[in-house]
Parts: C-alpha cells; sequence; structure tokens
C-alpha cells in the first residue's frame, strides 16, 4: 500500500541520516561532553523524536537506525560499545546513561499523539472516543 511505502521511504532516510551523522562523529575530534551535545542536539531531535509520533518502525528498524549513531557515539563518551542495554536506555539514579532508545520513544509519541487527540476532541479523537466507547459497551 501506499503508506507502507512511504514508511518504507522514511525509514531508508532515518537510516541514512543516522549513518551520515554516525560517520561525521567518526571523523570528529570530540571530547565526551561534546559528543553528547552532538546527541541531545543533533541525533535525539532530527533522528529520533522528530519522525516518531507518525512513523510505525519495527523494533528491529528502530535499533538498526539508532545503532548505526551509538556505535561512534558510546565509544567517543567513553563507553564500551557492548555495554548493556540497560545501562545505555536506564535512567541515571540507577546508574544509566537514559538515552532514548527509538522503540520505546516511538510508542510514547503514538501514546502521547492519542491522548492530545483525544483531549482535543479533534476530528481523529472524536471517532477514536466513538471507537472506545463501543468496545467498552461490548466488552
Amino acid at each position: 500500500s501506499a503508506a507502507d511505502e512511504n514508511f518504507r521511504d522514511e525509514y531508508k532516510h532515518r537510516l541514512q541520516q543516522s549513518t551520515t551523522l554516525a560517520g561525521r562523529l567518526n571523523r570528529a575530534p570530540l571530547q565526551h561532553d561534546e559528543v553528547h551535545q552532538v546527541y541531545y542536539t543533533k541525533f535525539k531531535p532530527a533522528s529520533v523524536r522528530y519522525c516518531l509520533p507518525i512513523t510505525t518502525f519495527t523494533d528491529e528498524e528502530c535499533n538498526t537506525i539508532q545503532s548505526q549513531f551509538y556505535r561512534v557515539a558510546l565509544p567517543k563518551m567513553g563507553m564500551n560499545r557492548q555495554m548493556p542495554l540497560s545501562v545505555i536506555y536506564g535512567p541515571r539514579r540507577y546508574g544509566g546513561s537514559e538515552y532514548t532508545n527509538m522503540a520505546t520513544e516511538q510508542i510514547g509519541q503514538h501514546i502521547h499523539q492519542l491522548i492530545g487527540n483525544l483531549r482535543r476532541n479533534d476530528l481523529f479523537g472524536q471517532p477514536t472516543r466513538a471507537a472506545i466507547e463501543a468496545y467498552h459497551l461490548y466488552l
């Protein structure tokens, strides 16, 4: 279908964007804190958060996109590439780095959009609310 094709194109674009940024980062002589700045100002907003409210990437696609960047960024941040994911994505208060897991962020963004639409009671929120209420009655 057309939607599948668009997301395939979006996936290729995001993968290329992540690969390009990783290549630039690999060549740049940056300190640990400067790599963190690249993560928070370039990778996270442009490559990760921007597209997620509308995409339906699989977990594998999300991991492929973000791994291009993390493969280069983690060593430059002073971390081992083989660091457990719980340390990379986990909260700081438990010793994690609190970096964004794209698959988890995508689900969060979808829920955020859904709640916003339901609260606004807009053209998407009204039929969604009606479907939820109908399903509630059915149950």
